[in-house]
């Protein structure tokens, strides 16, 4: 059997599961870029009717657009929040991952996950955590908090590994 380098502990809290749904939203599905794509469209189109003297067309537009991006948040958390409820499973889910040379397990009470590093989706890193993608829906949250620092410096090697593929 192969030695255990690292070891560490998540539990999966809805906390926990937003924060790495709006990561994926954002990293992955890119909804920030399609975001300000619009938003640069209206302001545009605010600026050509505002050129032409058609001040209440560019105040609706101004106002249209703000409820789009008003619209766009409470959809999102709404998708977040259904989603969380859907998934009871993983609910208050405690998981260990431990991490080998060339593989890391994660361990449940719903199942064993056995993830070769090569096999890696991406790997994404924010100020709390790194999300270990599977592919662009289904990853493991690893959260720093809950590392000792040389797990921490392993990861930020496996994910620039990742990043050259």
């Amino acid at each position: 059997m192969e030695t255990v380098l690292y070891e560490t502990e998540t539990i999966y809290t809805q906390r926990e599961y937003k924060k790495y749904s709006y990561v994926i939203y954002r990293r992955i599905n890119k909804i920030d870029i399609m975001t300000i794509l619009l938003m640069l469209c209206d302001l545009i189109i605010v600026a050509i009717e505002y050129s032409k003297g058609d001040y209440v067309a560019a105040i609706k537009n101004i106002v249209y657009g703000s409820l789009f991006l008003i619209l766009l948040k409470v959809i999102i958390e709404i998708k977040i929040n259904k989603s969380w409820k859907d998934n009871r499973l993983i609910q208050g889910q405690k998981t260990q991952i431990k991490f080998y040379e060339n593989y890391l397990e994660a361990i449940s009470s719903i199942g064993n996950t056995k993830i070769d590093y090569d096999k890696l989706y991406k790997v994404l890193e924010t100020k709390e955590n790194f999300y270990l993608l599977i592919n662009k829906a289904q990853g493991i949250v690893i959260e720093k908090c809950n590392c000792k620092e040389e797990l921490i410096q392993y990861l930020k090697v496996k994910k620039a590994l990742v990043d050259k593929k």
